[in-house]
């Protein structure tokens, strides 16, 4: 029994491996050995919210960040420095992607799951994180799905991708957002999470204490709850309860008591009120926000993941239920968001790629941000400083300031003035996760 639930991820490992070898050798080779790198020329926007600085310039030692500022105002050490010139180009942190499902099939959902075995599903996998960080997403959470070897191959470099906080799967209660149990008798859940991955449906505050302690144990860094029904799901309403409050207490005890950030899947309303009453590090997605939740939110200094591009999605080609729950939730989503805006919500990306937006797409959500009300310097901080907020790894990543990881982004033009730049992958010219290069097409242009 053992052997036939190992041996696809044996199999899909060494695939992987051996397709993307050379993309490995290709991306690192040739790169200078030298302690440090300056990053020069550009406009800098270092993702705090201050002003852009012109003639910015960002000095990394290895994978840190030593300064960064005006370049006169940086002292260059002496002895080997690798130069990166900006060309004028706009410097940004590397943008984080705090809701995203890396093992997805950008489709029919049931086909996907029934249709394809794990070993397709993680060599897909691969190929959404790798056009995930060649679009200037240096990390991105993942909220159910992927397995821990994805997030270990990129670790190790076997596949380029972004840097994974983890979510193997989530918990949600029977008849929820979460159950896939088919009016035939079929359940899809063992089809859409990995294998061995434990189930997320639990009643009742014990078994869900349990399911939270068993998906740490299955290598979750962030616990993730269904308070709600959802749009993407046949058998379900945003509005219907999932978890009750007193379930989501058992969950959220767990997650502290493992030091785990909590993110909480809330759409209608009530639901919210209930996710807000446990106070999670994020409620994801929000759609039916209103002026009483906001501030309720806002007073708890809990973030908002809006996934605002998942719900402005063309409905072309859905099935019949899902676009009539999307066009339903969007005129609210937009709403709720500007109700969030005034009461002065922490709003963090999040863009629910894998169900309806492309892997590689996900800067798009910041330009739907911008049409909905927010300004464009706040949008770039939703991306960068706020997203490492939700994921608890504020302290590292985030701001191109001393001491964090030397994830970095260069792109054609300045977002400030026009926010939907960092929408086109052409635009992003240098990727740097870490204090390496992963992506430079500035000889190409």
């Amino acid at each position: 029994m053992m052997r036939s639930i190992l041996s696809p991820a044996i199999l899909t490992l060494s695939l992987v491996t051996l397709l993307v070898a050379s993309v490995h050798d290709r991306v690192h080779a040739g790169e200078p050995a030298s302690a440090y790198t300056l990053v020069r020329n550009g406009l800098l926007i270092d993702g705090t919210g201050a002003e852009p600085v012109s003639g910015g310039a960002v000095l990394m030692k290895g994978a840190s960040i030593e300064a960064a500022g005006a370049l006169s105002e940086i002292e260059i050490p002496s002895g080997d420095v690798r130069i990166i010139d900006a060309e004028g180009a706009t410097i940004t942190p590397g943008f984080i992607d705090a809701h995203v499902h890396l093992v997805s099939g950008e489709g029919d959902l049931f086909q996907f799951a029934l249709g394809t075995d794990w070993s397709y599903k993680v060599l897909r996998a691969a190929e959404n994180a790798t056009n995930t960080l060649e679009a200037g997403v240096t990390t991105v959470r993942d909220l159910q799905g992927s397995p821990p070897g994805l997030k270990q191959a990129i670790r190790e470099g076997l596949i380029p991708g972004p840097r994974i906080q983890l979510s193997v799967t989530g918990i949600g209660g029977t008849a929820g957002h979460t159950d896939f149990e088919m009016p035939s008798g079929v359940d899809v859940v063992p089809t859409l999470y990995p294998p061995g991955a434990p189930r997320p449906r639990a009643d009742g505050p014990d078994e869900v204490r349990t399911r939270a302690r068993q998906i740490v144990r299955a290598g979750s860094e962030v616990i993730k709850l269904w308070a709600n029904g959802g749009l993407a799901t046949p058998h379900d309403q945003p509005q219907y309860i999932g978890l009750s409050i007193e379930e989501m207490q058992a969950a959220a005890r767990v997650a502290t008591d493992y030091e785990r950030p909590l993110a909480i899947h809330a759409e209608g309303l009530l639901g919210i009120m209930n996710a807000i009453a446990v106070k999670p590090q994020s409620i994801e997605h929000g759609f039916y926000l209103d002026k009483k939740a906001a501030r309720a939110m806002a007073k708890a200094k809990i973030i908002l993941v809006p996934t605002a591009v998942f719900v402005s999605q063309p409905t072309a080609g859905l099935p019949a239920y899902f676009r009539m729950k999307l066009e339903e939730a969007r005129a609210a989503a937009r709403e709720g968001f500007q109700h969030s805006l005034k009461a002065g919500v922490k709003i963090a990306m999040g863009t629910d790629t894998g169900y309806g937006p492309r892997h590689g797409d996900n800067l798009r959500e910041l330009g739907v941000y911008v049409r909905w009300g927010m300004k464009p310097m706040d949008a770039i901080v939703a991306g960068t400083k706020n997203a490492a907020e939700a994921l608890g790894w504020d302290d590292r990543i985030g701001t191109l300031e001393p001491g964090k990881l030397a994830d970095l982004v260069i792109v054609r033009g300045n977002p400030i003035d026009d926010i939907d730049l960092l929408a086109e992958k052409s635009n992003i010219l240098v990727v740097m996760k870490g204090g390496k290069v992963v992506k430079d097409r500035r000889a190409s242009d």
